[in-house]
C-alpha cells in the first residue's frame, strides 16, 4: 500500500499519511492484543502482587470512592492513538470557532471543561497542573461575579453620564429662557 521510497526526502504530509496508514493497519490488532492477552496478564500479576503485600495499599481516597484500577499503555502506538484523538478535538475546536460567528449555538455543544480534562489525559499532562472540578466551579463563579460587577459599574457610569447630560441640557434651557 505504500508508495516506493524516493531519492528525495518525504514531505511532512507524506510522512503523516504513511503514519496514519500504519496506525489504521496496526490499531485493531493492538487493541485485540491488549484486551485479550495483555490486560488479563497484567491485572492478574498486579492482584497477585497486591495480595502478597508487594504493592503499597491504595490511598484512602481511592478506597473511599471504591475506585478500580485501569491499565494505561504507554508505548508508541497507544500514544499515537491518543494523539489522534487530541488532534480530532483540536479540529473540532477550530470548526466550532469558524462557525460560531454565524451559528453561536454551536458553542453550546462543546463542554470546554470536559474537553480540557480529556486532552490533558491524552497528552499525559501532569495532574498537578489541572484544577479539580470544585476549584474550576469556584473560579468560574468568581469570574461571573467579577463580570457582573464590571457590567453593573459600566451601566452605572452610563446612567451617571446620561443624568449629567440631562442636567447640563436643563441648565442650558433655563439659561436660554432667562435670556429670552
Amino acid at each position: 500500500q505504500f508508495p516506493p521510497t524516493q531519492a528525495q526526502p518525504m514531505t511532512a504530509t507524506e510522512a503523516q499519511i504513511r503514519y496514519d496508514q500504519i496506525q489504521r493497519l496496526l490499531g485493531p490488532t493492538l487493541g485485540r492484543i491488549q484486551n485479550d492477552m495483555l490486560d488479563p496478564i497484567v491485572s492478574r500479576a498486579f492482584r497477585m502482587l497486591a495480595r502478597d503485600g508487594q504493592v503499597a495499599p491504595p490511598p484512602q481516597i481511592v478506597i473511599d470512592n471504591d475506585a478500580q484500577f485501569d491499565i494505561e499503555y504507554t508505548g508508541s502506538l497507544p500514544r499515537a492513538q491518543r494523539m489522534d484523538k487530541a488532534a480530532s478535538m483540536e479540529r473540532l475546536v477550530g470548526f466550532v470557532a469558524n462557525v460560531s460567528p454565524v451559528m453561536p449555538e454551536a458553542l453550546d455543544s462543546v463542554d470546554a471543561n470536559a474537553m480540557v480534562r480529556s486532552l490533558a489525559l491524552d497528552l499525559n499532562v501532569d495532574a498537578s497542573v489541572i484544577r479539580d472540578e470544585n476549584e474550576v466551579e469556584k473560579v468560574q463563579k468568581d469570574r461571573k461575579q467579577q463580570q457582573a460587577a464590571v457590567q453593573e459599574a459600566a451601566i452605572a457610569q452610563q446612567q451617571g453620564e446620561a443624568a449629567q447630560a440631562v442636567g447640563a441640557g436643563d441648565q442650558a434651557m433655563m439659561a436660554a429662557q432667562d435670556e429670552a
